[in-house]
């Protein structure tokens, strides 16, 4: 903690910021901990939150200034699902206007999109991927290199209500102009859906509903910063020059090393390797005494459980093999056969 310390102050005093106050040591005892906030109520980042920000959105296409993403009835998808945009594009509020790339603008007024489906598991975390029409003909600007057109005058091509809310949310649907907006902390919820996994809607969110971090307080609270300061912090990221492809040296590099080429997107596996890389892999082991030793070790506990249709390992194997999933149920463990569990 004094280390970490010692580093952030050095960091603020580099870029011109002063330490006006400590921050709680939260590792001390006795420290008196705010009680976490009602899971039922659908307050932001309680289990309740997402579900019942969602069914209040549902009926609209919502879009918040600084995401990258967009809600489309229900679904969360990307302003822009290009490889080199989709972790760039974002909804920018200029002038008044809430702007949207023109590869969203085309899903705006559409009937019969057609959605992916999620994996159930991991539904809650989805993005989803959807057709996208062609971009309405309207005049557009360049943002960062890409074409941006003005989302309510996108919806009103369409005939569709818009209305633009406190914060830089936007609603687009039939009745966008009747949305009555919840309370406070509910409508936190609502921007807190389009969070992304590097950077919050609204940080302040955070340090307000989440307990350990609302006793820390806003760092603003212990640092002081003037009002030109807040300005840059709050502007658009900081664009760094970046080295052109043409001009990278690769001497002496071997590209062989590191397996063959990325496969296809929806072509497992593919994060540490593909299945062209197996055949070099297999070599490999074969010519490594620990390799060796570790296929032998493998092959005996395959052939001892899922190779084996009469274990009850081998059965399930059997039918995931086949696709047979729909009967597959696994119980839950004996009460204390976990660790930490009653």
């Amino acid at each position: 903690m004094l280390i970490f310390r010692a580093v952030m102050v050095g960091l603020f005093s580099l870029v011109g910021f002063q330490l006006k106050s400590a921050a709680p040591d939260l590792s001390k005892e006795g420290n008196n901990w705010p009680s976490a906030p009602p899971q039922d109520t659908g307050l932001p980042y309680t289990r309740t939150a997402r579900p019942q920000a969602l069914e209040r959105i549902k009926p609209y296409i919502a879009l918040f200034a600084g995401s990258r993403y967009a809600y489309v009835y229900g679904h969360r998808v990307r302003l822009d699902d290009a490889p080199s945009q989709m972790l760039h594009a974002a909804a920018m509020l200029q002038d008044g206007k809430l702007m949207v790339p023109t590869s969203f603008a085309g899903l705006i007024g559409k009937d019969g999109l057609q959605f992916d489906e999620p994996l159930a598991d991991i539904a809650f975390k989805w993005v989803y991927s959807v057709a996208r029409p062609s971009a309405p003909g309207l005049p557009t600007v360049s943002i960062d290199g890409e074409q941006y057109v003005d989302a309510a005058a996108v919806a009103q091509q369409a005939h569709l209500p818009c209305r633009l809310l406190d914060r830089g949310l936007m609603l687009i649907g039939k009745d966008a102009g009747g949305f009555a907006p919840p309370d406070a902390g509910h409508f936190d919820s609502i921007i807190a859906l389009f969070d992304t996994p590097d950077q919050l809607a609204d940080p302040d969110i955070a340090t307000q509903y989440i307990p350990r971090l609302k006793l820390q307080g806003k760092w603003t609270d212990h640092v002081k910063v003037t009002p030109e300061q807040l300005k840059l912090l709050d502007g658009p990221p900081a664009k760094f020059p970046t080295t052109d492809a043409a001009s990278f040296d690769l001497t002496g590099f071997n590209q062989a090393l590191l397996g063959s080429a990325v496969p296809p997107p929806g072509v497992y596996p593919r994060l540490l390797f593909s299945e062209a890389d197996l055949p070099m892999l297999r070599e490999r082991m074969k010519a490594n005494k620990l390799g060796q030793q570790a296929m032998i070790e493998w092959d005996v506990l395959f052939h001892k459980t899922w190779w084996d249709p009469s274990t009850k390992d081998g059965k399930i194997f059997v039918k995931l093999a086949m696709g047979q999933t729909a009967d597959l149920h696994f119980p839950d463990p004996p009460p204390g056969s976990l660790p930490g569990t009653p």
